[in-house]
């Protein structure tokens, strides 16, 4: 048996305009990794907003030569994203969620990712002070439910994608 895909959360907000080279890359690529992207978010579904984040991440992976086999997009009901986290990790190496990380009620993603690999939600004090950074440099006091945005599933890396945005990898094994 082989090593449990990886789990990725996090959220990009970066856009890019398409690149001739990324179809040489792509037709040179070893498809080594399959990969695949889950947004998640009622907002998503109703139409209300329309997913920007599958396509921006999409072409970022592309730009490194690795394509996207999957993306799928779920509503905030837990028991849904849980589902489709196990799904798609079962079918792929690694899964990138994105939406449902807020410090609402509704934003359920890092429960659910704890939930569907079985990890609990511990404190991150990395991505705490990261979050702590966004609000002081707005100027802005932190409300404490933004906290609950540290509360991460089985951490083992954490990085600052951008200076507006940040993500978490979680390995699950």
């Amino acid at each position: 048996m082989g090593q449990t895909p990886g789990f990725a959360a996090g959220s990009w907000i970066a856009r890019q305009a398409p690149r001739p080279a990324r179809l040489v890359k792509y037709k040179e690529s070893r498809h080594l990794m399959k990969l695949a992207i889950l947004t998640i978010g009622d907002e998503l579904l109703n139409g209300d907003l329309a997913d920007t984040n599958t396509a921006a991440i999409a072409g970022r992976l592309m730009d490194n030569s690795l394509p996207v086999h999957e993306a799928a997009t779920v509503g905030d009901r837990e028991e849904e994203i849980v589902t489709s986290l196990q799904r798609l990790a079962r079918l792929n190496d690694v899964v990138i969620a994105t939406g449902g990380l807020g410090p609402t009620e509704d934003d359920r993603t890092a429960r659910a990712a704890a939930r569907a690999f079985e990890r609990t939600l511990s404190l991150n004090s990395k991505a705490l002070e990261q979050i702590r950074d966004r609000f002081r440099s707005w100027q802005r006091e932190m409300h404490p439910r933004n906290e609950k945005q540290a509360l991460l599933p089985g951490i083992t890396s954490m990085s600052q994608v951008q200076r507006k945005s940040w993500t978490c990898c979680c390995r699950c094994t």
